[in-house]
């Protein structure tokens, strides 16, 4: 990852502070970058993003109640999108759900993190579940791409295998 901010220069990118660090924010041809992403591999920064942490041995059965997809057949390092809604369906935020061997992690956009810990610790009653709002303590990047099994092949001998979609 060294050199990571010398690649992208000039014009083509626009940086934006977020908190302590100085993130390419907008590149001035955001298609031309979605095409080389869906054709070949790419990193994408999610450490923008909100983490919502929910541990404990009821953790999948109060999130089933809550969000409007089926997470049940989420198992360790496989994720799904849903959404959390009023009573009335009206949307309170959007996230990735991302299961692992001991918690479940909510994506969403990082300005509904504390609304969405909110109103899940609303319908938190007797169940086995920690909610942590993990806002800002990981960096996160993805690593997407058609082309990531030989990529990662080129950047580490040891790579782990990637299965391939479909």
């Amino acid at each position: 990852l060294h050199g990571l901010h010398q690649t992208p220069k000039g014009p083509s990118v626009r940086y934006e502070p977020f908190g302590p660090w100085l993130l390419p924010w907008e590149f001035a041809n955001a298609g031309a970058e979605y095409d080389a992403l869906r054709a070949r591999a790419g990193l994408a920064d999610y450490s923008t993003c909100g983490f919502l942490e929910c541990q404990g041995a009821d953790r999948v059965s109060f999130l089933q109640r809550l969000l409007t997809n089926d997470l049940r057949p989420l198992t360790p390092g496989m994720s799904g999108p849903a959404a959390l809604l009023t009573s009335n369906g009206k949307l309170i935020a959007e996230v990735l759900v991302i299961a692992s061997e001991q918690s479940h992690w909510l994506m969403c956009d990082l300005r509904q993190a504390d609304a969405l810990a909110h109103e899940l610790a609303k319908y938190h009653f007797s169940e086995q579940v920690t909610i942590f709002n993990q806002e800002r303590r990981y960096g996160v990047i993805g690593l997407h791409g058609p082309a990531l099994p030989e990529r990662m092949l080129k950047l580490w001998a040891n790579a782990p295998k990637v299965p391939r979609p479909g």
